[in-house]
């Protein structure tokens, strides 16, 4: 399967009227924990539902990332095998301005790889960006990854 056949980034350009903000990083924590449990069963419209009170992305961007979702669903299930568990990867931030959360989701056959990113705009946190991918190998150094002809 092609790796940017998963890919998923959003991002947008307007604030919408709903966005709240997230008054901590354990609330952050706490949030991607409850979206991810959502995503690993399949239940794509609960987890975009957690997702907008918090975010920038507008109900146009979150109605087709659940599109997206929906209609990749049988793909990964055929390619991947069934979301079995996840499991935090990292997290980091740049200064108190950007922090990013990022999962494993096992699967029977392989991992994807779901990453969170958030903006503090001094008065707490916002979600302005999720994807999703198969890129497991970026996971690892540089030196661990396969060179061509070596």
């Amino acid at each position: 399967m092609k790796r940017g056949l998963v890919l998923l980034i959003v991002m947008a350009a307007t604030l919408p009227l709903y966005a709240e903000n997230l008054a901590s990083l354990a609330d952050i924590k706490k949030l991607t924990d409850i979206v991810m449990k959502d995503l690993v069963s399949n239940n794509y419209q609960s987890a975009i539902e957690k997702m907008k009170p918090v975010s920038i992305l507008g109900d146009q961007n979150f109605e087709k990332i659940q599109s997206s979702l929906e209609s990749q669903l049988p793909q990964m299930q055929s390619a991947y095998g069934k979301s079995l568990s996840f499991q935090i990867l990292s997290q980091d931030g740049v200064n108190n301005s950007l922090f990013r959360v990022r999962y494993l989701d096992l699967r029977e056959k392989f991992a994807l790889r779901w990453t969170f990113v958030f903006y503090n705009n001094g008065t707490g946190w916002t979600l302005i960006s999720f994807s999703f991918d198969d890129g497991i190998l970026k996971l690892f150094p540089e030196e661990y990854s396969p060179k061509p002809n070596q």
